[in-house]
């Protein structure tokens, strides 16, 4: 007897920021729609995080792997290393820090069975939501259609939030770090340079597929130290995110105490 692999095989790095991380996983559980098995991989977060995956692993009854070092995304690879990956037809890898939309899945799948040199999609298109608070930066990509379906192939990477085919991982595709300090963020770049070396193409959906709260103004005035001290070990550094706010209507005030926050400047957004 011939089993039927799984569609998709999920997998959430936690680290921290438990709010986020539930409304992720709840929003998860209540979208999906297609088989499905479901893993968080915990870069040791605080107690406060872990004793929510806990209580949410009971409820949703998923596998959590508690690590006792943050290893970045490279953690990612932990549940691929110990899966059978001809059990899945496609990966799926989330932050956490979004809230999945109804569809999200069979639009991806569907897509996915459409663009066949398509390796790598993100659940994002090229324009941010500016709409819905989002604060991000455009992206390139050219448009590409087929059967009435349309992504947009990306000349960089898309991300970490994807899902890959299931022959990029059985060929040895694997998650690495850019790392500085405290921070370990997953190398989106190498990513899906590994999915381009091995002959595919990496894209963009043409709408979005799930609200990308990591980069909402709401979430920016919420934990502005988090978000200052995180930037700085970015590309962009901390004067792209703040030139990043300002293009959307906002600015970084340090207050006399030498606290920040953000406010809105006179600018139309």
């Amino acid at each position: 007897m011939v089993v039927k692999p799984i569609d998709i095989l999920t997998i959430m790095l936690s680290w921290n920021r438990p709010k986020l991380l539930e409304k992720s996983i709840h929003s998860y559980f209540r979208t999906v729609s297609v088989s499905h098995n479901f893993y968080v991989v915990d870069n040791a977060s605080n107690r406060q995080t872990v004793l929510l995956l806990k209580r949410l692993a009971k409820k949703y009854k998923f596998k959590v792997f508690y690590l006792n070092k943050n290893m970045g995304g490279r953690a990612f690879n932990i549940v691929l290393n110990h899966v059978d990956i001809n059990n899945y037809r496609y990966f799926h890898f989330s932050e956490n820090d979004l809230e999945y939309r109804p569809g999200w899945d069979k639009k991806l799948l569907k897509k996915m069975g459409v663009f066949q040199n398509v390796g790598q999609l993100s659940l994002y298109s090229l324009e941010p939501e500016i709409e819905k608070g989002e604060i991000w930066a455009s992206r390139p990509g050219v448009k590409l259609q087929r059967k009435n379906q349309v992504v947009f192939i990306s000349p960089k990477n898309i991300g970490t939030t994807c899902i890959v085919r299931k022959e990029l991982i059985k060929r040895g595709l694997r998650w690495k770090n850019v790392e500085k300090g405290k921070w370990r963020f997953p190398a989106d770049s190498l990513f899906s340079m590994g999915v381009k070396k091995m002959g595919y193409k990496v894209a963009w959906n043409d709408r979005y597929l799930a609200t990308n709260w990591g980069h909402n103004i709401e979430e920016y005035q919420k934990e502005v130290d988090y978000y200052i001290s995180n930037y700085t070990t970015k590309r962009i550094q901390l004067n792209g995110f703040i030139n990043r706010l300002l293009e959307h209507g906002y600015q970084l005030v340090r207050r006399e105490d030498g606290t920040f926050h953000i406010q809105r400047t006179n600018k139309e957004q």
